[in-house]
């Protein structure tokens, strides 16, 4: 017969233990008292004194409770999962596609959504299950947490398990080394300066932005002009981001003036900064708005500074945060407040048409954005009307508002939006146009009617919310809707209903020189007309110089016709505008030479067959040359002092990251060039090569079939 539980007890109690000193040096202890360890030193030996019965704790009824409720989750979504969704397509097709994005049926069996609190910031979930069941979980963590009566000098651990992943920012930010201490005062503008620098920013770069709220960024401002170390790392960040937004906006000579060096020198110490606070505000687990602000600043300076496929790459780790924030979801939905719901809404839409803007100019189709995406369109609506404690929702203003310029580019990623398949629509038109001479009527009726869209849309907003007199803002907004209007009318303009079909116009071939030259002709045209040189750094970021590459290289093969004389005649434009394209030290900026130097060989030997006199060399491509020159003499001194010491030069990289020149030219002079010969080089071959991103078409001939 087996011992009563009371009986075990006694039993356990009566059980001789380890003395104490053989407890303490892990010894085995014989459990007489004195023992033989103990007599054998000559020590003391006192027995030990058996730890309390420990209360057996009754069943916490709430903790069981939460328990059969994941139970249950888990179940009901396994269950569901094995069912079809047939519900979802029970509405007509052409009812569904009438149906704004956030109405969509499909949509209406999903959450909106939920906002959960984490180490004191917020961070979004949209999987119903998880979301549940982490408030299920923490819920659990409360109650055990309570009930634990032992005290635990070491913070609670957090449920997140990617909370303890290791943080590779500086692996994912480009440039991102370590700035050395000693030297980091050095970053920082002195008190004088931030104020400038803030001015123009709000003056050339916010008015077209409004991404940060002015009258809330205002006193960290003036606390940051106290010096390094006033400000959290995050607004820190933010700081240096408008620094660098604002350098941008500036000429060599604003810089100069005020900075003491040219723009790239300023740029790149502030661009420094901006990754080194980035880094200590630790951005990548970071769920908070001002950190972002600072990363989308940040995107957008280094737009024609850095690899475009790389500025992408950068600019998905930004979506991914943003959507973790759940920056694609509307504010409303959310609960949260007016304020914070307005200023997520021009943040997500800045966001979303720099991925639109890097996914086009990287050669890819319609990035994959979060989806569902039901975050509206900013207010119409001042800095001064939003206040941090408001409880209301806010209203559009009426009239004219700080919000015009951002509000009429955001039309454009409203409507890509509702019509994502857009690209393939156009392709698909324009190539059954070319093959069979006629065009579809039902893609050709989607696309007339997203254009009238566009138009009915920006119209609407320089109407009501714009005033020329209002300032140059607005004077500018009106300018970028006129250039937006003629750019998609011209786009989507099918080939056989353009002046040039049959005659010019083709192939598609033809048709993508047309559309070279007209891009460059409406980038050119807005320098011209924009009255303020404050904004040419907006029409610089819309800048394609692919495109521009792709034009030249074109002339180089193409010698007579009229889109042939447009495309000259915006050469000198180019170099106007873009002075930075004579720096012969970029290597993109050596490709451009030569296509330019070798379109005109081809374009003086046409002009003088047919003329029978020889024109006369441009400006722009006498000065071409002579930089080209003077800096291939450099190099081949360079060349010839290195083989005087019969050695190799190691290797060098520029402060921008691009390979030495030597290295670039090696590939197109041979060891033994007596002279630089700027068209001595293949024709097709290097001009395909060049191209061979370009839109992504590859347009090299195949080795083999």
């Amino acid at each position: 017969m087996s011992a009563s539980p009371s009986e075990k007890s006694s039993s356990r109690s009566s059980r001789p233990l380890a003395c104490v000193l053989c407890q303490r040096r892990k010894v085995k202890c014989d459990r007489k008292y004195p023992c033989a360890n103990c007599i054998k030193s000559k020590a003391t030996c006192s027995p030990s004194i058996p730890a309390p019965i420990r209360k057996r704790r009754r069943p916490n009824a709430e903790l069981q409770a939460r328990l059969a409720r994941c139970e249950e989750l888990l179940a009901k979504y396994a269950a569901a999962s094995k069912e079809p969704l047939d519900h979802t397509s029970t509405a007509p097709p052409t009812q569904a596609a009438n149906i704004p994005l956030y109405e969509n049926s499909q949509m209406n069996w999903k959450p909106a959504g939920k906002l959960v609190i984490e180490d004191g910031s917020v961070r979004f979930m949209d999987n119903f299950l998880w979301a549940t069941v982490y408030e299920e979980l923490r819920g659990m963590r409360e109650l055990v947490d309570n009930a634990e009566e032992v005290d635990d000098a070491e913070p609670p651990q957090d449920w997140d398990s990617g909370a303890s992943m290791p943080d590779y920012s500086q692996y994912l930010l480009a440039g991102g080394n370590p700035v050395d201490e000693e030297h980091a005062d050095d970053l920082y503008p002195n008190p004088s300066q931030i104020f400038r620098l803030w001015q123009t920013f709000l003056e050339r770069v916010n008015s077209l932005t409004k991404i940060v709220h002015a009258p809330t960024m205002q006193p960290f401002v003036v606390e940051a002009a106290g010096g390094p170390g006033k400000v959290p790392h995050n607004v820190e960040a933010l700081l240096f981001s408008i620094y660098s937004m604002a350098v941008v906006s500036m000429t060599d000579e604003e810089s100069l003036s005020l900075l003491g060096s040219a723009c790239n020198a300023a740029f790149q110490r502030f661009s420094t900064g901006v990754r080194r606070s980035l880094f200590r505000a630790e951005f990548l687990r970071s769920h908070d708005l001002t950190t972002l602000q600072a990363l989308v600043l940040h995107i957008m300076s280094i737009q024609g500074r850095c690899n475009i496929h790389g500025a992408w790459v950068l600019n998905g780790i930004c979506v991914r945060i943003a959507q973790k924030m759940g920056l694609h979801r509307d504010g409303e939905l959310l609960g949260l407040p007016p304020f914070e719901t307005e200023m997520r809404r021009r943040i997500w839409w800045q966001i979303f048409m720099l991925d639109i803007k890097f996914s086009m100019i990287s050669g890819l189709s319609q990035s994959l954005l979060p989806r569902p995406s039901d975050c509206k369109l900013p207010k119409n609506l001042n800095d001064a009307d939003l206040h941090t404690g408001a409880t209301e929702r806010y209203q559009d203003r009426e009239g004219p508002t700080e919000m015009v310029m951002p509000l009429v580019v955001y039309q454009i990623g409203y409507c890509i939006q509702q019509q994502p398949d857009i690209e393939a629509l156009m392709l698909y038109n324009e190539l059954s146009t070319l093959s069979s001479g006629r065009k579809s009527k039902v893609q050709s009726a989607q696309i007339t009617s997203l254009v009238k869209t566009i138009q009915d849309r920006l119209s609407n907003v320089v109407e009501k919310n714009s005033d020329p007199s209002a300032g140059p803002v607005h004077e500018f907004a009106a300018l970028i809707k006129s250039l937006i209007l003629q750019k998609v009318k011209e786009t989507t303009c099918p080939p056989q209903e353009q002046p040039e079909w049959g005659t010019e116009i083709l192939t598609p071939k033809d048709n993508l020189f047309k559309w070279s030259v007209m891009t460059t002709e409406q980038t050119m045209n807005a320098y011209k007309s924009n009255k303020h040189p404050g904004f040419h750094w907006f029409i610089k970021l819309i800048f394609q110089y692919d495109v521009v590459i792709y034009m030249v290289g074109q002339l180089g093969q193409r010698t007579a016709g009229a889109l042939v004389e447009r495309a000259w005649q915006q050469l000198p434009a180019i170099y106007e505008y873009h002075p930075e394209f004579l720096d012969p030290s970029q290597e993109y900026n050596m490709a451009l030479a030569k296509f330019v130097l070798k379109a005109w060989k081809v374009r003086d030997d046409y002009l003088s067959s047919q003329h029978g006199v020889q024109p006369d060399e441009p400006a722009y491509v006498a000065k071409v040359r002579e930089k080209m020159a003077h800096y291939m003499s450099r190099s081949r001194s360079g060349t010839a002092q290195a083989s005087n010491r019969h050695m190799h030069p190691p290797a060098t990289e520029n402060h921008e990251g691009h390979s030495s020149m030597d290295q670039l030219f090696s590939r197109y002079l041979g060891a033994g060039t007596s002279s630089w010969d700027p068209l001595a080089m293949p024709d097709q071959e290097i001009i395909n090569r060049q191209l061979a991103s370009f839109e992504g078409l590859d347009m090299r001939t195949p080795n083999a079939w």
